[in-house]
């Protein structure tokens, strides 16, 4: 498995009201601004980040396959 550099970040995973699907934000920086205060901006930004369902809609939605034959399971 290939290793990747470590670099500081903050992930947010929230999960709106009335759904089961996850909406995920991540905010991250190289280790040198991350060390000036590119932290607490990260926090400010998942602080105020809210995740919302989408309206509901009589349009009906038909799937277009673009898997190209590869099974994508949910």
């Amino acid at each position: 498995m290939p290793r990747f550099p470590e670099t500081p970040c903050l992930l947010l995973l929230p999960i709106p009201n009335g759904t089961d699907n996850a909406v995920m934000l991540v905010t991250s920086s190289n280790s040198g601004r991350w060390r000036k205060g590119a932290d607490t901006t990260a926090k400010v930004i998942a602080e105020s980040y809210r995740a919302l369902p989408a309206p509901k809609t009589s349009m009906k939605l038909r799937a277009k396959d673009r898997s190209g034959g590869t099974s994508l399971d949910f």
